[in-house]
């Protein structure tokens, strides 16, 4: 009766420990990109708008925002929100070489790790004699 106990016991410790290890492995395992993204809702911090002609910066302007916040879920969208008040929601995806796209508007992820994200969009209507416009939105959690 002892020794079936005292084997229970160590089966009981050993399935334990080899659950516990598993979970270690969870815990220290890096987190992808598009974790990075979906853990938290990201703070708008600036929008940088550069308007170039012929390749020529012609104006920039950086815009400090404030009450502006964007979370990306894993259902494909993003929720902007002003003031904690949904105001917008778009379709996105990232791709493993850093693009984004986010409703109509195609960029790259230039900065994404645990706290701060940096997402480049660029308008270009591709004739010379148009400006091409880049905003460089800078978030922060």
């Amino acid at each position: 009766m002892k020794t079936q106990f005292l084997a229970l016991a160590t089966l009981a410790i050993i399935s334990l420990t080899s659950c516990n290890k598993d979970k270690d492995e969870d815990a220290t395992r890096p987190k992808t990109r598009l974790e990075i993204l979906m853990e938290k809702p990201w703070n708008a911090r600036s929008i940088t708008s550069n308007l170039y002609l012929q390749g020529q910066l012609i104006n920039s302007r950086v815009e400090a925002t404030s009450g502006i916040t964007v979370d990306f879920r894993n259902d494909g969208t993003v929720i902007s929100y002003q003031n904690n008040s949904p105001v917008d929601t778009l379709a996105y995806s990232l791709s493993s070489d850093n693009s984004m796209v986010m409703g109509d508007l195609q960029g790259s992820v230039d900065i994404l790790n645990d706290s701060e994200l940096q997402i480049t969009f660029t308008i270009d209507e591709g004739t010379p004699d148009m400006p091409v416009l880049e905003e460089v939105y800078d978030f922060t959690r």
